[in-house]
């Protein structure tokens, strides 16, 4: 008879034990006030991008088009909230837009681009502590830098932005300790956030400088998963219903027309789709331009123009009204729908010309949304620690400087 061992631990599970168990108190002391000077650098360097920076009008005018109504989220030098996920893009591209952000010796990278955008963003959302936060932003930094030291310099010969490749992982270990998930569930996000770990180097080869947008994007991607559920087969904590129909959205904002983008969540993976575009996701945008008020109602049809950003779609939606808002309730059913709903008719046309004609009911799915108890972490065996060039033992999130 033959026995088999037991397969040593992945690399994910390991990174994940160290995010769910990781105790602050055993890190070495000079981690606490780093990590509060390296926030206040990020505020400061973002503040001044967001007014300053050459780029910072034309994000700015990008994310007002896609997210025009005041929301809860806190992005920095604004006058205004956001809505969380675009609050943790500007917050983003702020902070890496004028090559002053943090520099980390071990990885060669900047973390703190993809940590702190995450972490203020779903700490504000669940209102958490200061020690939480810091905790959160503590773990975060240890395994952003130690990805990107696993990726080693030679990722920049290879045409590969470390502060994007590894900056994923170090956002979704911040919002997987806030969020309380067990180490099943981190390793399988940290596994899966390679499907997202992939930023070229392809700005340096046109002067376009856009490495700026990768941790924003990462950032907000991260959030989007977040309200989904993402990754998880059952969708059980957010809004996705467990299926690819049910775990769709739609980015809408206020134009001449009702310009969207669609996004596909995935479910398994920790990712966010935007090639595409989807028939009922694009029968609720006239719906709800209507009913928030980003086009004038008429009363019995009212005509929204939409273009989808996806494809460049522009559709030309007949949304029955009464009393200034979209009908929907009617006896219009189709096949996987039990309750019935008003005709709603569309044509639009494509890049290539071709006209398209159909119908469609606006998806009027109700969802709830639940959290889980965090889980009661246990101390690590050891805080990852290395020697620095004095001599003194420090973890890898204290070895970021300011850049020079």
């Amino acid at each position: 008879m033959t026995t088999s061992a037991t397969p040593p631990p992945s690399s994910t599970d390991v990174l994940a034990r160290f995010v769910v168990e990781a105790d602050l108190d055993r890190a070495p002391a000079e981690i606490r006030p780093r990590l509060r000077d390296l926030f206040l650098d990020h505020i400061a360097v973002a503040a001044f991008a967001a007014i300053r920076a050459e780029s910072s009008p034309a994000v700015k005018a990008a994310v007002d088009a896609l997210d025009p109504g005041e929301g809860p989220a806190t992005a920095i030098g604004m006058t205004r909230g956001y809505s969380w996920s675009y609050a943790a893009l500007l917050n983003g591209v702020h902070a890496h837009s004028l090559d002053m952000d943090d520099t980390n010796r071990v990885q060669t990278g900047h973390p703190g681009v993809a940590i702190f955008p995450a972490a203020m963003a779903e700490a504000e959302r669940l209102d958490s502590t200061g020690q939480a936060f810091l905790d959160a932003v503590a773990v975060g930094y240890e395994v952003c830098c130690r990805v990107g030291a696993a990726l080693t310099a030679r990722s920049y010969e290879r045409g590969f932005h470390i502060t994007a490749a590894s900056g994923i992982f170090g956002a979704v270990a911040v919002v997987a300790r806030l969020r309380g998930f067990d180490a099943a569930t981190t390793s399988s996000a940290f596994g899966l956030a390679l499907s997202k770990a992939a930023g070229t180097m392809q700005y340096l080869a046109d002067g376009a400088w856009n490495k700026r947008l990768h941790p924003g994007f990462l950032a907000q991607d991260a959030l989007l998963l977040r309200l989904m559920g993402s990754p998880d087969p059952l969708q059980i904590d957010g809004l996705g219903g467990s299926r690819p129909i049910t775990s769709k959205l739609a980015i809408i904002s206020r134009s001449a027309r009702a310009d969207y983008t669609f996004g596909q969540v995935e479910i398994q993976r920790a990712a966010v789709v935007y090639s595409g575009n989807c028939g009922n996701i694009s029968a609720g945008v006239g719906p709800f331009a209507i009913d928030e008020g980003l086009v004038e109602a008429a009363e019995g049809i009212t005509s929204v123009r939409i273009h989808n950003t996806n494809t460049g779609t522009v559709m030309t939606a007949h949304v029955p009204v009464r009393a200034g808002r979209a009908r929907v309730e009617g006896g219009l059913a189709i096949p996987g729908c039990r309750a019935g709903a008003r005709r709603s008719s569309w044509t639009g046309r494509g890049r290539s010309g071709r006209r398209r004609d159909g119908c469609c009911r606006p998806e009027t799915r109700s969802t709830t949304s639940s959290t889980s108890p965090r889980s009661p972490p246990g101390a690590p065996s050891r805080w990852p620690t290395r020697r620095t060039e004095n001599g003194v033992t420090s973890s890898a999130a204290c070895s970021a400087s300011r850049a020079r």
